[in-house]
């Protein structure tokens, strides 16, 4: 029975001899197995609100760090070498993040100035940047219904297995040869999208085949 003296309210929950018996055997497993867990020295730390509860910070892994160091100055947190290492980390993490966004507009632009002029190369100091652009055909999704026309028509054809089963790569490349009919070709071609691919690649270049630009 709890009763909830701010609100004048009591509430009565009631347990069966099974519910009881129930309850005992999945404590009993859950001590077997927290038991076994710390024979093994298998004991990951679970956080979550309750943390705020425990009483054993001092010896868990999760909270054993934050709180050795909070009670110490400026000066030792600093030359803390989990403190250190924990900096480190997130300022490699943060740097690796903003290259990322870096990398991502210069390749938006290197693909918007190499299509503006007509070019699929451009030269840099010691290296250059190439750009592919080639249109792939895709198969239809698995949950499409034109999926399942397309596995009828090629299976129909008897070439199932040459096209390792529907392979993304091998279908679109069959249709371009003689492994179907023309009749066949074409209607799997309709049943096929095609999309835009672009890449974008550096090449670093041996000292011979570049200068670094006019003498100045």
């Amino acid at each position: 029975i709890w009763h909830y003296l701010r609100a004048n309210r009591m509430m009565v929950s009631v347990r069966t001899r099974d519910s009881l018996d129930e309850l005992k055997s999945e404590t009993i497993h859950l001590i077997d197995s927290i038991v076994a867990a710390a024979a093994r020295s298998d004991f990951p730390p679970h956080e979550s609100q309750l943390c705020d509860w425990c009483e054993f910070y001092s010896i868990c892994p999760a909270k054993r760090h934050p709180y050795a160091t909070a009670t110490l100055g400026p000066e030792e947190f600093s030359t803390d070498r989990g403190v250190q290492l924990a900096d480190q980390y997130v300022a490699a993490a943060r740097a690796k993040t903003q290259a990322e966004d870096v990398l991502v507009r210069a390749r938006q632009e290197v693909l918007d100035f190499a299509k503006a002029n007509n070019l699929t190369r451009l030269q840099g100091h010691g290296a250059t940047v190439g750009i592919t652009r080639r249109t792939e055909l895709a198969l239809p999704n698995q949950d499409d219904p034109n999926r399942t026309i397309l596995e009828s028509l090629v299976r129909a054809s008897g070439q199932w297995e040459k096209v390792s089963e529907l392979s993304r790569s091998k279908l679109p490349k069959a249709i371009q040869g003689d492994l179907f009919d023309p009749n066949t070709r074409g209607q799997i071609a309709s049943l096929l999208t095609s999309h835009p691919i672009e890449i974008v690649r550096e090449r670093k270049l041996a000292r011979e085949e570049f200068d670094d630009g006019p003498d100045v």
